[in-house]
């Protein structure tokens, strides 16, 4: 409270200005929200992009290094390709071309489960969509799609795209099916 010498009266805030302050300021920071959970949502997608052309470039270069086949694939247990690829996935040495790790054959790398809700899908030109395997040459078997949707959520999912020759490249637009 203020006071003034000589006036007797006591200046301050009216009870409309304070609740008028106070609704201001929550309708300010539920636009906020809103916003950050678009960055958020929006990062972790491009996190986990980032990390699906990671694991495809480890793999190409894997396979150029050794001379050997190298496969991606999904697995739930992170010993065998099985599950979906929401579950996590793995990169092998693949000498003999067969679907699982055998005993002869190195685990390379191991990558979990997404988060709950999140959605990953493989589709190949081949419609084997079990894995993505890289011959010693470092060229794909297959081209194809990996789609990511964090939540379900088509507007802020992305795709990354492997074509014959092992290139890779992220697309931001999905169509209305890639989620579904």
């Amino acid at each position: 409270m203020l006071i003034k010498k000589g006036e007797g009266r006591i200046r301050g805030i009216t009870l409309i200005e304070c609740l008028m302050t106070i609704l201001l300021s929550g309708v300010l920071l539920t636009l906020g929200i809103v916003g950050y959970q678009h960055l958020i949502i929006s990062n972790k997608t491009t996190v986990y992009l980032n990390e699906l052309v990671t694991t495809l470039h480890y793999a190409r270069h894997e396979a150029l290094t050794r001379r050997l086949p190298v496969t991606v694939c999904h697995s739930s247990d992170s010993l065998h390709c099985s599950g979906a690829w929401r579950d996590g996935w793995l990169i092998f040495i693949n000498p003999l071309n067969k679907m699982q790790p055998e005993s002869g054959e190195q685990i390379l790398r191991i990558y979990h489960a997404l988060p709950k809700g999140d959605q990953l899908s493989w589709r190949s030109s081949l419609n084997k969509n079990d894995a993505v395997r890289f011959n010693a040459m470092g060229s794909a078997r297959q081209a194809g799609t990996f789609t990511y949707c964090p939540q379900g959520r088509q507007r802020y999912g992305g795709a990354v795209v492997l074509s014959l020759t092992g290139r890779v490249r992220i697309e931001d637009a999905l169509d209305k099916k890639s989620c579904d």
